[in-house]
């Protein structure tokens, strides 16, 4: 009563009392997520929750002797997670990763550590080659954790959504877009682009030679659209002889 919490009308117990006594582990949750998601999710819904889950459950586990190999919990996790009437059995090796998961996985509670958190989004960000993952991508995973832990809120498992916009940890920040290399063969060479400058020429009554100066300034001058944009005569050294349109 002093920290104004509420109490549960079943049961009389304060929530945070009740959350403890419904306390179960990040494996079990995922089991219990995938058994009332799947039956109205779409296949690519489905084929999003089961990567996502096999991603993130091994990060939420505590150091514990005899980790299996990590692509083989991935594969016991697929194969545990799937829903399918027809999905295949566990063979032993992956039976026995899902032995130490039981045993490993951390409590849903725990989540309530932002550092854990922040690990967990860490490795969400990243493909399993190590390299970082597209935002778009990175960002499906995340909803797909936001959906599974927002179902622990409703069965009173956790007191809030870690991964709602204002309760991430402090400082972390999703990942930005990464830098993409240019492929030269979607660069038009001189000759192209000689072309081009030559049919920008007709466009309009007045527009072309305007065309031509822009384009021209980005591919000869390589300079960026704002540039030009603000380029002025004064700041331009005209040759006597040149390419003339």
């Amino acid at each position: 009563m002093g920290r104004g919490e509420a109490f549960d009308t079943a049961s009389g117990l304060p929530q945070s009392m009740v959350r403890q006594s419904l306390d179960v582990s990040c494996y079990r949750h995922a089991q219990d997520f995938m058994a009332a998601a799947w039956r109205d999710a779409a296949a690519k819904s489905r084929v999003s929750m089961l990567e996502t889950l096999c991603v993130a459950l091994p990060v939420l586990t505590r150091e514990l002797a005899g980790t299996p190999d990590p692509g083989v919990v991935r594969s016991a996790l697929r194969r545990v997670l799937n829903q399918n009437e027809h999905a295949r059995e566990p063979d032993d090796a992956e039976l026995r990763a899902l032995a130490w998961l039981e045993r490993a996985s951390l409590p849903l509670s725990a989540l309530a550590d932002g550092a854990l958190v922040g690990d967990m989004l860490d490795t969400l960000a990243r493909c399993l080659d190590g390299t970082p993952a597209a935002p778009d991508y990175f960002a499906r995973r995340r909803r797909v954790m936001h959906r599974v832990l927002a179902y622990a809120v409703r069965k009173k498992r956790l007191k809030k959504n870690p991964l709602t916009k204002g309760n991430l940890p402090e400082g972390w920040t999703p990942p930005g877009k990464p830098e993409e290399a240019v492929d030269p063969r979607s660069v038009g060479g001189p000759e192209l682009v000689t072309l081009m400058l030559i049919y920008a020429s007709y466009v309009g009554r007045r527009q072309g030679p305007r065309f031509v100066a822009f384009y021209g300034c980005m591919f000869w001058a390589m300079m960026r659209p704002a540039e030009v944009t603000s380029l002025t005569k004064d700041g331009c050294h005209l040759p006597k002889t040149g390419w003339d349109g």
